[in-house]
């Protein structure tokens, strides 16, 4: 369904949808645990449709342990 990721040199990057569909997170549950009040604001951002914010990001990395970080909106 989603992008897996992809690899940069030696680093690999996952992307966000892959993130959740493989922990089996939905949006809402992760737009609560980044303390978000819609479930909208994570759908655009797997959609690409809008990059997350610097403190967003930084959140995201965190819950995700660094396996979603910046690089992988910007690929």
């Amino acid at each position: 369904m989603f992008d897996k990721g992809f690899q940069i040199g030696n680093y690999a990057f996952m992307r966000l949808g892959t993130y959740l569909e493989r922990k089996k997170i939905t949006p809402a549950e992760f737009g609560r645990l980044l303390g978000l009040k819609s479930r909208a604001s994570v759908l655009r951002y797997i959609s690409g449709e809008r990059k997350p914010a610097d403190d967003i990001m930084a959140k995201i990395k965190k819950v995700t342990k660094g396996a979603v970080t910046a690089d992988s909106f910007y690929q």
